[in-house]
């Protein structure tokens, strides 16, 4: 019988978790590969998944919630055995605490009980900076690489002979945000795209990455079994092009055969159209802090070849991706 890998997984019902599970389930392996998922709720994660397992791909559903503590979980049934971990924690301000946690008793179970772990996969994101204002998103995920780093750190200082390596992935913005949420309530309902008016002197440019480009990454680093071959590095993993906001919406006129207009907003506007959609005012913070950010340092306009040199595959194109899900846009 093939040796079987065992992976834990974080934030496996959402889009990026969802698509992930499916991507380790259609790719070929030699080994036998188990997933362990955390879940807040075991009914919906069995609906969702059930039907891929079978005796090479097994799942595993263990019921509880970051932050870890030992009366949320059991900890020896969610670490045991596992070799890598991978870590997407919700948008919140507590994101560093909630990731950190699981961490540090991942760590602790190793060393008390021989365990297995040996990498970490981190979700982060692009333009990452712990300089950034404390409800900037950015902010949240380089605070949480800088502790996940440090607690490594410490670990294989008093355990050399059983390292545990990091892997930081950091995606650009998601064209994925267009099939749902604020983005896709204005387009459906008023033929639009609403932005806040950055007031740049420059021509302001976006790079956007297929989340099924994504998991392609996390996907391959997970099943790596030579935990050197990506340990200890971080990739930063955007779309092949840029665009400004118009031309953004010029793309999306011509594929969906609609006539979208592309809506300036001053930043107060666009926050009172998210309050009216009821959407947390956390999360338009974070929107408001994203788009603020992205203005100042410009990250989001520079192209990484990161997933070109892993995959050796050009990512995906924003025209094919939007050709790809038609069926979001149907009246």
């Amino acid at each position: 019988m093939s040796q079987q890998q065992t992976l834990l997984l974080t934030g496996s019902t959402g889009t990026i978790g969802k698509l992930l599970i499916q991507q380790l389930h259609s790719t070929k392996q030699e080994a036998h590969l188990k997933l362990k998922l955390l879940v807040r709720n075991v009914e919906k994660a069995k609906e969702l998944f059930d039907a891929l397992q079978s005796d090479s791909f097994q799942l595993e559903y263990i019921q509880g919630d970051l932050p870890i503590n030992d009366k949320s979980v059991n900890t020896e049934l969610l670490f045991d055995k596992v070799e890598k971990i991978f870590i997407l924690a919700p948008d919140v301000p507590q994101k560093v605490n909630l990731e950190k946690s699981i961490v540090e008793k991942a760590l602790q179970y190793t060393k008390a009980s021989n365990g297995q772990l040996k990498q970490v996969v981190k979700l982060s994101a692009l333009g990452v900076s712990r300089d950034r204002e404390t409800n900037n998103l950015l902010r949240w995920h380089a605070d949480s690489e800088y502790e996940i780093f440090q607690a490594l750190n410490h670990y294989n200082e008093v355990n050399s002979d059983n390292t545990v390596s990091h892997v930081f992935i950091r995606p650009g913005m998601f064209m994925q945000n267009i099939l749902g949420g604020y983005e896709h309530y204005y387009l459906m309902n008023h033929n639009m795209i609403v932005r806040p008016d950055l007031n740049t002197r420059h021509s302001y440019t976006t790079s956007f990455v297929d989340v099924r480009d994504l998991v392609k990454i996390i996907s391959l680093v997970l099943l790596e079994t030579d935990v050197t071959k990506y340990g200890d590095k971080t990739f930063t993993i955007t779309g092949p092009s840029t665009t400004t906001n118009q031309e953004f919406v010029e793309i999306v006129s011509k594929v969906l055969k609609r006539d979208i207009h592309y809506e300036k907003v001053s930043e107060f506007t666009f926050m009172n159209m998210l309050k009216e959609m009821q959407i947390p005012n956390d999360y338009i913070w974070m929107l408001i802090k994203l788009y603020q950010t992205g203005k100042e340092n410009g990250a989001a306009s520079i192209i990484y070849e990161d997933f070109e040199n892993i995959t050796g595959t050009s990512p995906t194109t924003f025209e094919q991706f939007l050709l790809d899900h038609l069926s979001y846009f149907n009246q």
